[in-house]
């Protein structure tokens, strides 16, 4: 008898640990973000860790606009920490998120971006293009900071 009741508090206690946690605001986790991935900056933090939202989100100095995330449910399934997000700005891209160790993968990305914020990565000249790109992406891996592997299509549309 007593083992089945300690069971239930020690649910209990799992329970408003597993709340606490959620409950944890986002503006906590973004610098420790930043620690471990230093090209990526937050700015303008709200919501909490599991649906959210930064004002402004760049990659390697390069802002790309608002940033807005949800947890995935689906994603324990798969051993992972997953989240859909939708990036808008000058241009939208959505799509899931999901990290393992010092792996990132991203999956079913779809949106229009403009090339000129691209400059930074083209190795052209920059304002030498413009236009917009079309992503329909399937799947896309970075380990290390680094492109691993890339599956869909890109089409660069009005390009002049």
């Amino acid at each position: 008898m007593r083992w089945r009741v300690l069971r239930w508090w020690l649910l209990g206690a799992l329970a408003y640990l597993v709340f606490m946690a959620a409950m944890l605001p986002a503006s906590y986790f973004a610098p420790r973000l930043a620690r471990h991935f230093p090209q990526l900056h937050l700015s303008g933090v709200s919501g909490t860790l599991w649906s959210g939202e930064a004002m402004q989100f760049s990659l390697q100095g390069v802002p790309l606009g608002r940033l807005h995330w949800r947890f995935d449910w689906l994603a324990p399934f798969s051993l992972s920490y997953g989240i859909r997000f939708e990036l808008s700005g000058d241009g939208t891209v959505s799509g899931r998120l999901d990290a393992r160790g010092k792996s990132l993968m991203l999956h079913g990305i779809s949106g229009r971006l403009p090339v000129a914020m691209l400059d930074h990565w083209l190795p052209l000249p920059p304002h030498s293009v413009s236009g917009s790109l079309r992503l329909d992406l399937k799947d896309l891996t970075v380990k290390d900071g680094r492109l691993a592997a890339a599956t869909g299509e890109l089409d660069l549309e009005d390009a002049t």
